[in-house]
Protein backbone atom coordinates (compact mmCIF):
# COMPACT_ATOMS: atom_id res chain seq x y z
CA UNK A 1 0.00 0.00 0.00
CA UNK A 2 1.61 3.46 -1.11
CA UNK A 3 0.96 5.68 2.15
CA UNK A 4 1.76 8.50 -0.13
CA UNK A 5 -1.79 8.89 -0.87
CA UNK A 6 -2.84 9.30 3.39
CA UNK A 7 -0.56 12.49 3.32
CA UNK A 8 -3.13 15.53 4.05
CA UNK A 9 -2.32 18.44 2.10
CA UNK A 10 -2.01 20.52 5.56
CA UNK A 11 -1.59 20.03 9.25
CA UNK A 12 -4.00 20.41 11.98
CA UNK A 13 -2.26 23.96 12.68
CA UNK A 14 -3.08 24.75 9.06
CA UNK A 15 0.02 24.61 8.13
CA UNK A 16 1.35 23.24 4.73
CA UNK A 17 2.96 19.52 4.92
CA UNK A 18 5.64 18.94 2.49
CA UNK A 19 6.88 15.36 1.03
CA UNK A 20 9.93 14.44 -0.06
CA UNK A 21 11.38 10.95 -0.79
CA UNK A 22 14.49 9.80 1.02
CA UNK A 23 15.03 5.68 -0.47
CA UNK A 24 12.18 3.79 0.87
CA UNK A 25 10.84 6.67 3.01
CA UNK A 26 8.47 9.46 2.87
CA UNK A 27 9.70 12.51 4.85
CA UNK A 28 6.43 14.82 5.84
CA UNK A 29 7.50 18.26 7.25
CA UNK A 30 5.38 21.05 8.16
CA UNK A 31 6.69 24.23 6.25
CA UNK A 32 5.82 26.87 9.52
CA UNK A 33 5.49 28.11 12.90
CA UNK A 34 4.74 24.71 14.43
CA UNK A 35 7.97 22.81 12.67
CA UNK A 36 7.27 18.82 12.85
CA UNK A 37 8.89 16.51 10.99
CA UNK A 38 9.29 12.99 10.80
CA UNK A 39 9.50 9.67 8.11
CA UNK A 40 7.29 6.71 7.27
CA UNK A 41 7.87 3.91 5.09
CA UNK A 42 6.72 5.05 1.73
CA UNK A 43 5.36 1.55 0.71
CA UNK A 44 3.66 -1.23 3.69
CA UNK A 45 2.58 -4.15 3.30
CA UNK A 46 -0.51 -4.27 5.63
CA UNK A 47 -1.53 -7.68 7.52
CA UNK A 48 -4.11 -8.84 9.87
CA UNK A 49 -2.32 -7.84 12.81
CA UNK A 50 -1.50 -3.91 11.22
CA UNK A 51 -5.35 -3.41 10.90
CA UNK A 52 -5.58 -4.93 14.48
CA UNK A 53 -2.92 -2.27 15.68
CA UNK A 54 -4.64 0.41 14.20
CA UNK A 55 -8.28 -0.19 15.09
CA UNK A 56 -7.15 -0.52 18.92
CA UNK A 57 -5.07 3.09 18.32
CA UNK A 58 -8.41 4.26 16.86
CA UNK A 59 -10.37 3.11 19.91
CA UNK A 60 -7.81 4.41 22.31
CA UNK A 61 -6.50 6.92 21.40
CA UNK A 62 -6.51 10.46 23.21
CA UNK A 63 -9.15 12.70 21.78
CA UNK A 64 -7.98 16.11 23.02
CA UNK A 65 -7.92 18.30 20.48
CA UNK A 66 -8.02 22.23 20.73
CA UNK A 67 -9.95 24.39 18.46
CA UNK A 68 -7.48 27.76 18.04
CA UNK A 69 -8.60 30.66 15.67
CA UNK A 70 -11.38 28.41 14.11
CA UNK A 71 -8.07 25.89 13.26
CA UNK A 72 -8.13 22.38 14.77
CA UNK A 73 -4.89 22.36 16.65
CA UNK A 74 -3.61 18.73 17.61
CA UNK A 75 -0.17 17.12 17.91
CA UNK A 76 -0.18 14.42 20.24
CA UNK A 77 -0.18 11.14 19.23
CA UNK A 78 -1.34 9.15 22.28
CA UNK A 79 -3.18 6.17 23.21
CA UNK A 80 -4.27 4.68 26.80
CA UNK A 81 -4.55 1.10 28.35
CA UNK A 82 -3.51 -0.89 31.11
CA UNK A 83 -2.99 -4.27 28.98
CA UNK A 84 0.60 -4.72 28.09
CA UNK A 85 -0.73 -6.92 24.81
CA UNK A 86 -3.37 -4.16 24.06
CA UNK A 87 -0.01 -1.43 23.81
CA UNK A 88 2.59 -3.79 22.06
CA UNK A 89 -0.14 -4.18 19.32
CA UNK A 90 -0.45 -0.44 18.57
CA UNK A 91 3.21 0.06 18.85
CA UNK A 92 3.45 -3.19 16.42
CA UNK A 93 1.13 -1.32 13.82
CA UNK A 94 3.41 2.09 14.24
CA UNK A 95 6.70 0.47 13.69
CA UNK A 96 5.25 -1.05 10.36
CA UNK A 97 4.46 1.99 9.04
CA UNK A 98 8.57 3.18 10.49
CA UNK A 99 7.72 4.92 13.67
CA UNK A 100 9.88 3.39 15.88
CA UNK A 101 9.56 2.44 19.46
CA UNK A 102 12.34 4.44 20.84
CA UNK A 103 10.71 7.82 19.60
CA UNK A 104 8.08 7.08 22.19
CA UNK A 105 7.33 8.60 25.84
CA UNK A 106 4.78 7.52 28.58
CA UNK A 107 2.81 8.38 31.02
CA UNK A 108 2.19 5.93 34.29
CA UNK A 109 -1.39 6.42 35.95
CA UNK A 110 -2.73 5.20 39.21
CA UNK A 111 -5.07 6.28 42.41
CA UNK A 112 -3.14 7.53 45.10
CA UNK A 113 -5.40 6.32 47.15
CA UNK A 114 -4.94 2.74 46.30
CA UNK A 115 -1.54 2.17 46.14
CA UNK A 116 2.23 2.18 47.73
CA UNK A 117 3.53 5.66 45.46
CA UNK A 118 7.30 4.67 46.40
CA UNK A 119 6.82 1.40 45.06
CA UNK A 120 4.29 2.23 41.87
CA UNK A 121 7.32 4.46 41.13
CA UNK A 122 10.05 1.67 41.41
CA UNK A 123 8.63 -0.90 39.99
CA UNK A 124 5.63 0.29 37.32
CA UNK A 125 8.84 1.81 34.90
CA UNK A 126 10.13 -1.21 34.87
CA UNK A 127 7.27 -3.31 34.47
CA UNK A 128 6.18 -1.35 31.30
CA UNK A 129 9.49 -1.10 29.90
CA UNK A 130 9.71 -4.64 29.92
CA UNK A 131 6.63 -5.41 28.25
CA UNK A 132 6.62 -2.59 25.71
CA UNK A 133 10.31 -1.63 24.89
CA UNK A 134 10.14 1.53 25.48
CA UNK A 135 12.97 2.76 28.04
CA UNK A 136 12.82 3.24 31.70
CA UNK A 137 14.27 6.43 31.54
CA UNK A 138 11.16 7.91 28.88
CA UNK A 139 8.42 6.23 32.05
CA UNK A 140 9.16 9.09 34.30
CA UNK A 141 6.03 10.78 34.59
CA UNK A 142 3.30 10.10 36.85
CA UNK A 143 -0.13 11.15 37.02
CA UNK A 144 -2.11 10.47 40.00
CA UNK A 145 -5.60 10.01 40.59
CA UNK A 146 -7.12 11.35 44.10
CA UNK A 147 -10.79 10.23 43.44
CA UNK A 148 -12.10 8.08 46.13
CA UNK A 149 -13.62 5.07 44.56
CA UNK A 150 -17.01 3.35 45.43
CA UNK A 151 -14.99 0.55 46.42
CA UNK A 152 -12.50 1.25 48.69
CA UNK A 153 -10.03 -1.52 47.75
CA UNK A 154 -6.47 -1.31 48.14
CA UNK A 155 -4.12 -2.81 46.08
CA UNK A 156 -2.00 -5.36 47.67
CA UNK A 157 1.29 -6.64 46.17
CA UNK A 158 2.94 -4.77 42.87
CA UNK A 159 0.18 -3.16 40.73
CA UNK A 160 1.79 -1.16 37.57
CA UNK A 161 -0.70 0.96 36.29
CA UNK A 162 -1.97 2.00 33.26
CA UNK A 163 0.28 3.45 30.71
CA UNK A 164 -0.20 6.46 28.16
CA UNK A 165 1.97 5.99 25.48
CA UNK A 166 2.60 9.58 23.32
CA UNK A 167 4.45 11.75 21.41
CA UNK A 168 3.88 15.29 20.25
CA UNK A 169 4.65 15.10 16.23
CA UNK A 170 2.25 17.01 14.13
CA UNK A 171 3.49 15.94 10.77
CA UNK A 172 2.69 12.05 12.59
CA UNK A 173 -0.98 12.89 14.21
CA UNK A 174 -2.01 14.63 10.69
CA UNK A 175 -0.66 11.77 8.57
CA UNK A 176 -2.26 8.96 11.14
CA UNK A 177 -5.99 10.49 11.40
CA UNK A 178 -5.92 10.94 7.69
CA UNK A 179 -5.19 7.56 7.12
CA UNK A 180 -7.60 6.18 9.27
CA UNK A 181 -10.17 8.41 7.67
CA UNK A 182 -9.43 7.06 4.34
CA UNK A 183 -9.09 3.62 4.90
CA UNK A 184 -12.22 2.79 3.24
CA UNK A 185 -11.22 4.88 -0.22
CA UNK A 186 -8.24 3.00 -1.00
CA UNK A 187 -9.08 -0.68 -0.10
Amino acid sequence: MDMSKFVPKQSYSGSKINVSIKGNSLVLETDRRYKSRISIKRIVKPNNLFWFGIGLYEAEKSKNVIEKDGRLMASKVAFTNKDPKIIRSILKAFEKIGIKKSSWKGELQANINYIDKAEFEKNAPKYWSKQTGISIEKLRHYKYDKRKSKTNKKYKGKYFGILTVYQYNLCLKSFIDNFIQNIPKFQ
